[in-house]
């Protein structure tokens, strides 16, 4: 059998709609379109989403990375529930992300409107929430056999236009990322550890994102005691800890 099949070997159709996730008409006329198309739903992905944007408004005026994120995905799988509950055990999965652990829900101050925007914050706050969701959705489907899961992708090195490749380069490796020189470094905060790329190129900038990475886990090996993901000389506070765990939905 070859190692890889090309797709015209594999049957069935594939069909696309629009939907916008930061309008709830555009929303609901989806799901209703899809519901109205398909006998049963087996599996739901929700992956779409954008990260660290600038703040804008979507929606009836939520902040934008929690109304695409979040509350697009939860009111997009609200409406395809009557398909999935005619489903022998759908499954859904919500693509979450280990920078859940940058912020928990603002319940005080959703979308930032008293207090100061952070990018990143808001990504964590969005994250979480896809989280917690998977989680409750899980329980709810349990009934039907079904399951729902956050997982967490894994950083990739995707274009974003609106973020300069040297912080994504630090973002990713956990550290923090200056440019000088035509220089960019990535400083590892465990261990003062610099790792320079020379004009910023992806390629050579993923190697030794990796590099860095490798040694964060080398120094952890060092440190039994430490948990799994935790910087050196630092833990993961517990609050990080049980929504980790929640993050796996119902096991």
């Amino acid at each position: 059998m070859p190692s890889s099949t090309s797709r015209v070997d594999i049957e069935g159709q594939v069909q696309t709609a629009p939907v916008d996730l930061s309008e709830l008409a555009s929303v609901r006329a989806f799901a209703d379109q899809m519901v109205q198309r398909l006998d049963r739903l087996d599996l739901l992905i929700n992956n779409a989403g954008i990260m660290a944007c600038p703040l804008a408004r979507v929606g009836p005026g939520w902040e934008s990375q929690f109304g695409v994120n979040h509350m697009g995905h939860f009111a997009l799988t609200q409406g395809l529930l009557p398909l999935l509950r005619r489903t022998d055990r759908p499954r859904v999965v919500c693509r979450s992300s280990g920078a859940h652990k940058r912020s928990d829900i603002r319940w005080d101050d959703i979308g930032y409107d008293r207090s100061p925007y952070d990018k990143w914050q808001a990504y964590g706050q969005a994250k979480t929430a896809n989280a917690l969701f998977a989680n409750a959705l899980s329980r709810r489907l349990r009934d039907d056999g079904g399951r729902a899961f956050a997982v967490h992708p894994g950083g990739i090195f995707t274009p974003l236009r609106h973020l300069p490749t040297e912080e994504m380069i630090g973002v990713a490796g956990r550290g923090r990322a200056t440019q000088r020189d035509g220089q960019t470094r990535v400083q590892d905060p465990g261990a003062g550890v610099r790792h320079d790329t020379v004009g910023c190129d992806i390629g050579t900038a993923r190697r030794h994102t990796r590099g860095l990475l490798r040694g964060l886990r080398h120094r952890r090996a060092d440190r039994p005691h430490q948990p799994d993901g935790a910087l050196p000389g630092r833990r993961r506070p517990r609050r990080q800890r049980r929504v980790r765990r929640a993050a796996v939905g119902d096991q």
